[in-house]
């Protein structure tokens, strides 16, 4: 919704500034250009039998309008942009975390099992130790990623506060 909004601002002043320049009075400057021992010469009057009349077109708008409400708008439109992409930031980095700390359980939960599928005692005892150092890596392995995903998560969040206030 707020793209289409914000699109149909900036639609809106192209719109405006495109009428404007539309609208514009012509102003055409005539000059003659000559070709010299020195180089080219430029002259309002004919420098020589071989003069071209060259003309210059320069557009002056029949009224210019204020165009700071447009750049207060615009500076708007780029804040809410800036938050939204922050707040979808964040979203990822917390969906990010919900997924580790599920694949750490599968993991953690797949590992265990497999002390209680078709083993003796004794099969047991023997891979005891085993799965449980496996265990304790799969815990280390997502408990580092949650980590580095929860200092991002609190880095984005200090940076939209820290927009917030400043537009605010």
């Amino acid at each position: 919704m707020s793209v289409i909004k914000n699109g149909s601002v900036l639609v809106s002043i192209l719109f405006i500034s495109y009428s404007s320049f539309c609208m514009a009075k012509t102003d055409n400057t005539r000059f003659y250009q000559c070709q010299g021992e020195k180089g080219i010469i430029i002259s309002q009057f004919p420098c020589s039998a071989d003069a071209e009349l060259k003309t210059v077109s320069t557009f002056v708008p029949k009224e210019t309008r204020d165009t700071q409400q447009d750049i207060i708008q615009l500076n708007q439109t780029q804040f809410e942009q800036q938050i939204e992409v922050l707040e979808s930031k964040i979203k990822t980095a917390q969906q990010k975390i919900r997924n580790y700390q599920r694949a750490k359980m599968t993991e953690r939960r797949d590992e265990l099992d497999k002390l209680e599928k078709l083993m003796d005692q004794k099969t047991k005892k023997a891979l005891s130790k085993t799965v449980k150092q496996e265990v304790k890596n799969i815990e280390n392995k997502y408990d580092e990623q949650v980590k580095e995903q929860r200092l991002i998560l609190k880095d984005l969040k200090s940076e939209l506060t820290s927009l917030k206030k400043r537009y605010q």
